[in-house]
């Protein structure tokens, strides 16, 4: 309940000035910012028309950064698009880095030699259930569900 109240408000932003936009996070990430409405329907999903967006906001720049990001065509193979997997992953690489126990940081006396580390990146999590529980063959990526289609 919470969560569709909170966009809820989102979508009332357009009314709050105080609002954060979209066109900080698209020129953060370094992509070409839609100059007008027209140019925002390559990056909006299929089924969304930019001038639905234009009668809620004055200009391209108006636009709030939940309402783009949820607009936003999503990238092939990825569930996001590409504004979202860019603040996802600066947050991401942001938090590794400010981590202290991050195997890769450099905090002494306790950080991990070079031949270490060498051996942690070498280490997959495939190669670690094979090695504990049994399994003779497992696909590379744990993650990914096998798929007899493709």
């Amino acid at each position: 309940m919470l969560k569709k109240f909170l966009v809820s408000i989102s979508f009332l932003s357009p009314f709050n000035k105080d609002a954060i936009t979209a066109y900080p996070a698209t020129t953060l990430c370094a992509y070409t910012v839609a100059a007008s409405f027209d140019e925002l329907s390559s990056y909006l999903s299929p089924n969304l028309n930019p001038n639905e967006l234009a009668t809620l906001y004055e200009h391209v720049d108006d636009v709030d950064l939940v309402v783009g990001v949820l607009a936003e065509r999503p990238t092939r193979g990825s569930l996001v698009g590409d504004v979202t997997g860019c603040i996802i992953g600066s947050q991401f690489q942001k938090t590794r880095n400010a981590d202290r126990f991050w195997f890769e940081n450099y905090f002494a006396p306790s950080a991990f030699t070079e031949e270490h580390l060498s051996a942690i990146r070498k280490t997959t999590l495939a190669g670690i259930l094979c090695s504990t529980t049994g399994l003779i063959t497992i696909q590379p990526n744990v993650f990914m569900v096998s798929d007899h289609y493709e």
